[in-house]
């Protein structure tokens, strides 16, 4: 259990690349964004084989706040996170106009909650988004996208696999912008 007064409430990193493989992180809060991890200004996030459970933040990102060219989360899981804004597990953004791209793979994000949009996962400004083989269940938003909030404001193309089989869709944006809701 760790502790921030603003970003990161056990890790934050500037710059660079950033990888972070087989770790657990439980209970960590602060009082700003990324309840556990946050980045700002980095090429890539890679997240692979990790736990994050009973995280929170006051404003985004209960489990992380990740701004990021290329965000990647791969076999990992979110579970019981919070955040006082908007995605209550992950808030992934953009740090430049280059790449803009969130991959999604083998995830489990389950009983996340956020008081404004994006239960589970917000994605703001990523040009692609992949999401393969996870599952998003009892993620809850008090405004939109229960499991998912996306923001860029045009229709985008994912590829969604879940548990049973396999889906290529075209996502068309709603009125608010969100586009799966538990």
């Amino acid at each position: 259990c760790n502790k921030a007064r603003q970003i990161g409430g056990a890790l934050y990193q500037t710059s660079g690349y950033m990888m972070v493989r087989g770790c657990t992180f439980k209970n960590n809060a602060n009082q700003y964004s990324g309840g556990a991890v946050a980045t700002s200004f980095v090429s890539v996030v890679l997240i692979t084989n990790c736990n994050f459970e009973g995280n929170n933040a006051s404003y985004k990102g209960g489990a992380g706040h990740f701004m990021a060219d290329k965000a990647n989360f791969i076999n990992s899981t979110f579970i019981n996170n919070w955040s006082g804004d908007s995605g209550g597990a992950i808030f992934s953004e953009v740090s430049v106009h280059n790449g803009r791209q969130a991959i999604i793979s083998g995830c489990v994000f389950q009983n996340n909650t956020s008081n404004r949009d994006g239960g589970g996962f917000y994605a703001s400004e990523h040009k692609q988004m992949y999401i393969w083989s996870t599952v998003f269940e009892f993620n809850n938003a008090k405004h939109s996208g229960g499991s998912l909030y996306y923001t860029t404001p045009r229709g985008i193309d994912a590829t969604m696999w879940n548990r049973w089989e396999p889906r290529v869709i075209k996502i068309v944006l709603g009125p608010r912008n969100d586009f799966l809701h538990n």
